[in-house]
């Protein structure tokens, strides 16, 4: 019987030298500054707060301090105030900002796309827009319902807003004038016989690629 052929391959393949790469760190990840912030926050920070938060929103607008790490700022209704909360990487709580007082109870907070503006509603039924940066309130705008307005959202273009009131109607407001300009009932919405609940509350408002979403409770 013939036996298998082994046949010597080495002098077919030639030694390749590799190419070796630095190994990738933190700071080469990711801003260095951006690192420096998440390090610092890495045993989160307390706040206390004078009363119960109802509703916190982050900021979308970007911003830096002088040594370049960037500030994030939470914008908290609480009791009859809407209060921002600056950090940085140095102190997690380098500002705070009290806005002037709304009218009752504060819900809802949201921020426009630059960060300049807040909006909120409060548990009379208004809604209020104010200067982030002055505290001062630009636009009051009341009658459109007499129960909670619970939640805000800006347009695309930042001239209208949405609230969202315990009435179960979403209402649509003109920013330059303060007036409102149309309102959604949601009572009795997905194929049921339009009869109002007990209570209808509308929780949530939202804008995506030019649409308005909201969401609300019966109970």
């Amino acid at each position: 019987a013939s036996k298998p052929a082994i046949h010597d391959m080495g002098s077919s393949y030639e030694r390749v030298s590799l190419e070796r790469w630095a190994s990738l760190t933190k700071e080469s990840e990711m801003d260095a500054s951006v690192a420096r912030y998440w390090s610092k926050l890495s045993k989160g920070h307390r706040q206390k707060l004078s009363a119960a938060a109802t509703s916190c929103a982050w900021s979308p607008g970007e911003s830096r301090a002088l040594d370049g790490s960037p500030i994030l700022r939470l914008a908290c209704c609480v009791s009859l105030n809407v209060q921002i909360f600056g950090s940085s990487a140095r102190d997690p709580a380098k500002s705070h900002k009290t806005l002037a007082r709304t009218g009752d109870v504060c819900y809802g907070v949201s921020w426009r796309r630059d960060g300049r503006l807040v909006a909120t509603g409060d548990a009379a039924g208004s809604v209020y827009v104010a200067d982030a940066t002055t505290g001062s309130i630009l636009r009051a705008m009341k009658g459109g319902s007499s129960k909670a307005a619970r939640a805000t959202a800006w347009s695309r273009t930042s001239t209208t807003l949405l609230s969202g009131s315990d009435s179960g109607k979403a209402l649509l407001w003109d920013l330059t004038s303060g007036k409102k300009i149309t309102t959604f009932d949601l009572s009795g919405v997905g194929g049921e016989k339009k009869t109002t609940p007990k209570n209808t509350e509308v929780r949530a408002v939202a804008e995506a690629n030019g649409q308005w979403l909201a969401a609300s409770y019966d109970d």
